[in-house]
């Protein structure tokens, strides 16, 4: 029996980067049981209700954990931290917190949680899992990404469990992609998906992008978190480094 504990960080905008191109399978938080049946590789998320909060709220919610812990057909375990995740709807102010697996081998799983916050500990249930469709594509049909480096074979590449290896090409800028800037070159959401569609083209396969960048160097509008413009961020505490200036 083997016992993992996988990188699914506790911060939504970073767990995005490494679940991208999963498919979305939203759960309930209430009474678990069986859950359903989900292809391998494919994204399951559980929501789990927790105590009312908001993202600048005091406990702080991100530092209220939870970890799911899943059991394979085979006995592996695997340990995933979730996250705060506000109304899971993209609102700062809720009750969701969320664990995203996606499952390597066919057959029958459980899971259960743990935390220190009642309301988060003790769920549990199980789903079956069924081979990778036909007709799956890229990364979903590839699998996990991992490391296959030892001091011996000295491989310095990630690997895709059920698929090739993969190189990192791309540019670490811009970091304000996300940016609401007005004068942005890529302010709108059409803007964005026509830039990120060109460097998909040129088979560029990687950006850097800051989620929350208002002391950085290039601040932009980045501040989701805060507010939706300088004043808002000022006024919920927040501080927009360089955009104090004129």
């Amino acid at each position: 029996m083997r016992h993992r504990t996988l990188i699914a960080l506790r911060f939504p905008w970073i767990a995005m980067f490494c679940l991208l191109g999963a498919v979305f399978a939203p759960l309930s938080a209430a009474d678990y049981g069986d859950i359903g049946n989900f292809p391998k590789w494919q994204r399951i998320e559980i929501v789990i209700d927790g105590p009312a909060s908001a993202a600048i709220a005091t406990p702080n919610p991100f530092n209220m954990h939870v970890d799911a812990t899943f059991f394979a057909p085979d006995g592996d375990t695997f340990v995933v931290p979730g996250f705060y995740n506000g109304d899971n709807a993209g609102g700062e102010s809720g009750n969701k917190w969320v664990v995203r697996f996606a499952a390597d081998e066919t057959g029958e799983w459980t899971f259960t949680t743990s935390s220190a916050v009642t309301e988060l500990d003790g769920h549990s249930g199980s789903f079956s899992v069924t081979g990778v469709p036909g007709d799956a594509q890229g990364i979903w049909a590839w699998g996990r990404l991992e490391h296959p480096g030892t001091a011996a074979n000295q491989i310095r590449y990630l690997k895709f469990r059920d698929g090739p290896y993969w190189i990192k090409g791309g540019a670490d800028s811009p970091e304000s992609f996300l940016s609401q800037a007005a004068d942005w070159p890529w302010d709108t959401t059409t803007k964005r998906e026509q830039a990120v569609d060109y460097l998909a083209g040129v088979a560029i396969n990687s950006m850097y992008i800051m989620t929350c960048n208002i002391t950085g160097d290039g601040p932009r509008g980045v501040w989701p978190l805060y507010g939706a413009d300088r004043d808002e961020v000022l006024a919920n505490g927040g501080s927009t480094g360089t955009l104090d200036d004129p």
